[in-house]
């Protein structure tokens, strides 16, 4: 918490003249009272019809599961979890390609507010997918897989012999997108206030006055003393990862990236990544063992903290404030979380049929880490230098060719939606949805298709677009507290205890 509000705080004043200035209390001076009356009645149907739909829909989605779990050996699922899997059914005409659906309502609800270029861009993705699949495993590309895999298998195999460089290839894309993004934007609104003979702020790292902010050294000082107790407590556990890399993420990577990031966020909406820097970090250091892989080391991206921040200043709320409220929720929300945990670890086996979106999200993640951990894995009674990274089952999954060819498609996919004026927004799905598992997104496209084409039309765009996010909201709050109430009868069965008469 103390370097997440540290370098938030930095950020907020240093990266403030990305963000829009305040218009006035939240704007509302620019709707007439009448107009702010009729849009929050509809805010208001919107929450409860969508609370109304979750707790609906819950009642079969987690509900009958949660209380035939009390009684049956295995709960009872009327729709599948986590999804409907259909790839060994389609693999003679798609094979290597997962193919399936998952059957939930907020799913559609979801499409409604993600812009629709981007869900334009997932659907191409997922197109892509579909056919690249078939063609790279009859060309010998997708090796690994075999007749019979379901969707996990299947994902980790085409994960392993392909999508894992390209990933990281078109995460390598996007962020040099971004950062040219960034310094273009930055040049744009230097230029533009030369035209206009503005000046500067007077103090860049002025605080906001009023409202109790500490100075930006102290701010500064809290980070620097942090992360330095950080890098000393990892060394002591882990004497073979060397110091120099723990001090380029913390006091180089980390700033830099988070500073990126905030500006990034101010301007346009968008966030980068660097891919594999903290897997590259832990390889060319030449650390060996799996225990490097838990060092909590620090990568954390603060840019989008101090968005936050900033949006706390504009509304007038205290620095202070936000200190105090993170030193009461902070060991309130440890104490019970531990406390939370133990109780369901203990409730049923994890993972198992009673928690079926853990079970086939655990086994893929495993896959996904194993893969991961064999760069720097010892095997027993061996000699650690004898053990070389090249021959890990991780660095033959990696493809430079194809890491170097889908960064340069990005690039220049990008320049070419630009000079054709199409909005940016479909590169970014399209990224999002290659290669990944697609039964979470075909409803997604649903629901931007319905809501783009028919409730926008029918209600307005503008009202709709306010009411979207609502409902939204009221909807996973029904099928939270759907959820919630299954989980407490499951947590009073588990702390009964049988009596013998």
């Amino acid at each position: 918490t103390a370097p997440r509000l540290a370098v938030g705080y930095l950020l907020a004043i240093t990266a403030s003249s990305a963000f829009a200035p305040p218009t006035g209390a939240l704007g509302a001076e620019l709707v007439p009272t009448r107009v702010r009356a009729t849009l929050a009645g509809w805010i208001t149907f919107a929450g409860v019809l969508g609370a109304v739909i979750g707790i609906s829909f819950g009642v079969i989605l987690v509900g009958i599961p949660a209380v035939t779990g009390l009684f049956l050996e295995k709960p009872v699922f009327i729709i599948p979890q986590p999804f409907l899997d259909l790839t060994t059914l389609t693999e003679g005409i798609l094979p290597a390609a997962p193919i399936g659906a998952t059957l939930d309502i907020g799913i559609i609800l979801i499409g409604f507010v993600i812009p629709f270029w981007a869900v334009i861009g997932t659907i191409l993705a997922i197109m892509v997918t579909f056919f690249v699949n078939p063609i790279l495993y009859h060309t010998g590309v997708l090796t690994t897989w075999q007749p019979g895999m379901d969707t996990i298998n299947t994902q980790f195999s085409n994960y392993k012999d392909f999508w894992l460089s390209f990933t990281v290839g078109t995460a390598l894309g996007i962020a040099v997108i971004s950062i040219f993004s960034l310094i273009r934007a930055i040049v744009r609104m230097r230029r533009q206030r030369r035209e206009k003979k503005e000046d500067a702020p007077a103090d860049l790292w002025a605080t906001p006055e009023g409202r109790g902010d500490y100075s930006l050294w102290i701010a500064g000082l809290v980070y620097g003393g942090v992360a330095a107790a950080h890098i000393t407590l990892i060394h002591l556990l882990i004497p073979q990862m060397p110091i120099v890399f723990l001090l380029f993420l913390a006091f180089g990577y980390v700033p830099l990236m988070s500073y990126v990031n905030a500006r990034l966020l101010g301007i346009s909406g968008q966030k980068v990544e660097i891919p594999l820097v903290r897997e590259g970090a832990f390889i060319l250091s030449g650390a060996k063992g799996i225990d490097i892989w838990l060092a909590p080391v620090p990568t954390e991206n603060y840019g989008e903290i101090a968005q936050g921040l900033r949006v706390n200043e504009l509304t007038g709320v205290r620095m202070w404030s936000l200190v105090k409220a993170e030193a009461v929720a902070i060991p309130v929300l440890l104490a019970t979380s531990i406390l939370f945990w133990a109780f369901i670890w203990k409730s049923n086996e994890v993972p198992s049929s009673f928690f079926p979106a853990a079970e086939a999200r655990w086994e893929l993640i495993s896959k996904q880490h194993t893969l991961l951990y064999s760069s720097t894995f010892v095997p027993e009674g061996q000699n650690p230098e004898e053990v070389r990274v090249e021959d890990s089952e991780f660095m033959k999954a990696i493809d430079f060719k194809v890491i170097t060819g889908s960064t340069i498609g990005t690039i220049l996919l990008f320049a070419l939606l630009s000079v054709a004026g199409i909005p940016v927004l479909l590169i970014y799905g399209f990224i999002r949805g290659i290669g990944d598992i697609p039964h979470y997104l075909v409803l997604e496209i649903v629901g931007a298709v319905l809501g783009r084409y028919y409730f926008q039309k029918k209600f307005g765009p503008n009202r709709f677009l306010r009411m979207a996010p609502t409902i939204v909201a009221g909807y996973f709050t029904g099928v939270g507290l759907t959820g919630m109430a299954g989980i407490a009868m499951n947590l009073i069965q588990q702390a009964v205890t049988g009596t013998p008469f």
